[in-house]
């Protein structure tokens, strides 16, 4: 694991045992990713009670995200986690990052592996391939905007299911048996609803899966340039839609940006994910 100083955990509520085993559990899912980590402080919150904002913003339904603290501020942040994070604010060097695990998420060891190594692996891609990290947010600011281009779900963005690594991080560390167990219980929790297809595809995605991040979002770039250009040039008007894509990566050769999810292998905006 990389020097400790550069990950803090805290767990909020829960008497002194349960503080102890989920800071080591997280400790544990840290240590998987090794060198992949980003050089950057992180202080990773698991948080025991409501925050009604943030179910407000992301629904009942949500369990977790990532958030760059020094990119986007801490003050759009519900008053109540802005309060639980404060005394950082004036180290000499404070925390960059915030990955937030939602009381919903911390209902069992596998909960916690799959919900955390999703967020870190988001960490990873806005830490160590900041370019296809923000192409990817433009594909989500532009499909907000216009509902035409087609990409709704969170399986049609390439950042999420390249983080769906969190089921060969839960796999390695526990077992495959108990990942299946847990997806199961959660689509029969939601049935009829989007995270039922979320778990049904958590489950069923083969470990051998192969996903390069980089390739699968100039793909879906190039699928939908015409489009994107369009809603660019009414968005963005003081932009050309060529630069701004050269500048997130995407014109003449994302390769050079690769970053691939091997679920066979050791080696994975705010976002909320399951």
């Amino acid at each position: 694991m990389k020097d400790k100083l550069n990950i803090e955990i805290r767990v909020t509520g829960g008497d002194s045992s349960l503080k102890e085993a989920q800071e080591s559990l997280c400790q544990e899912v840290f240590g998987w990713f090794g060198s992949e980590l980003p050089e950057r402080k992180v202080i990773c919150l698991l948080d025991h009670a409501d925050t009604p904002e943030l179910d407000s913003n992301f629904g009942n339904q949500f369990r977790g995200f990532h958030f760059p603290l020094l990119e986007s501020g801490y003050n759009i942040l519900p008053q109540r986690i802005i309060e639980m994070i404060s005394d950082t604010f004036t180290q000499k060097d404070g925390f960059e990052t915030l990955i937030y695990l939602h009381h919903r998420a911390l209902e069992s060891e596998i909960s916690i592996i799959l919900t955390l190594s999703h967020e870190i692996q988001h960490f990873i891609q806005h830490g160590n391939h900041k370019k296809l990290w923000t192409a990817d947010s433009l594909l989500r600011n532009l499909s907000n905007r216009d509902s035409t281009l087609g990409l709704q779900k969170w399986s049609d963005f390439p950042s999420e299911i390249d983080a769906i690594k969190s089921k060969k991080v839960a796999v390695s560390l526990r077992d495959e048996q108990s990942v299946q167990v847990f997806a199961d219980s959660q689509i029969m929790k939601f049935g009829g609803t989007d995270e039922e297809l979320r778990w049904n595809f958590i489950r069923d995605i083969p470990l051998s899966t192969d996903y390069e991040f980089a390739r699968e979002l100039d793909a879906l770039v190039q699928q939908h340039r015409p489009k994107l250009n369009q809603l660019i040039k009414e968005n963005f008007p003081t932009t050309e839609p060529t630069r701004l894509l050269n500048l997130v990566g995407l014109c003449g050769g994302s390769s050079k940006l690769s970053s691939t999810t091997h679920l066979t292998s050791h080696h994975r905006t705010k976002r909320s994910h399951p």
